[in-house]
């Protein structure tokens, strides 16, 4: 029984019972967006060529995106149409897309991007608030990859209270690529200044804590491969909060 199988925090049996849901899930839909920009491997790899200049790819798509914005905010302000929230979905969906496939190349193929303050203000806006769970999901994304980047700790600390803000979204999906994005930049011990000021170990147990109960409550009405996927995820937060109590004391 899936309830009985993850009332505990026993790590064996939850690993067990994560790859026997594993193995029984079904594909998940995909959205209009996600096929046509293919996100991280279709966009980086087959839609750019080796010699593209990836800042201007990206600062292009940026200014396009905030001049959508612009046109939506001044339809509101004089009452012309009311934007409807499913197509700016849609629209968040596919640039944060293509931003994160562009931030993934750099990192993959070891190529020059520069992500400024403003760009991330844009990315993090698309995080919190977005009503595409795709697009919130992307956006993490983009940020968890920036954070592989070698990179400051000044930087750390910006990416550190963008990834925080994110890891209050009720959906358990972006909860899922917040917390794989805070493994894989926190692994690294040279950030663990900042991980300690953000206080991130106590939010990681109140995650943990959260997930276990929304996990067994609403099981039966969420898609099996995001259970799954969720299954697993605590599971390593579990073994990543014990990693760090250990390391940090």
């Amino acid at each position: 029984d899936d309830d009985d199988e993850w009332g505990s925090d026993d790590e064996d049996g939850m690993e067990e019972a994560a790859q026997t849901q594993g193995n029984t899930a079904t594909s998940r839909p995909v959205s209009v967006p996600a096929q046509v920009f293919g996100a991280e491997n279709i966009l980086p790899h087959v839609y750019l060529t080796r010699g593209c200049d990836l800042n201007q790819v990206f600062q292009v798509v940026l200014a396009l995106y905030a001049d959508v914005q612009t046109k939506n905010e001044l339809a509101l302000s004089k009452d012309l149409f009311q934007p409807d929230r499913a197509d700016k979905g849609d629209v968040d969906a596919a640039v944060m897309a293509v931003l994160s496939a562009l931030v993934l190349r750099s990192v993959d193929d070891n190529l020059p991007l520069n992500v400024a303050p403003e760009h991330l203000g844009a990315v993090l806006a698309s995080a919190q608030a977005s009503p595409s769970v795709e697009a919130r999901t992307s956006a993490v994304r983009l940020l968890g990859t920036l954070g592989k980047k070698a990179h400051s700790l000044p930087e750390n600390k910006v990416l550190a209270v963008c990834l925080s803000a994110v890891l209050r979204d009720t959906d358990l999906a972006v909860v899922c690529e917040v917390l794989n994005a805070l493994f894989d930049i926190y692994a690294d011990e040279q950030y663990d200044s900042v991980f300690h000021e953000v206080k991130f170990l106590t939010s990681l147990e109140h995650v943990g804590a959260g997930m276990k109960s929304k996990i067994k409550s609403e099981a039966k009405s969420l898609d099996r491969e995001l259970v799954a996927h969720a299954k697993e995820t605590r599971l390593n937060l579990l073994r990543f909060i014990k990693y760090k109590k250990q390391h940090l004391k």
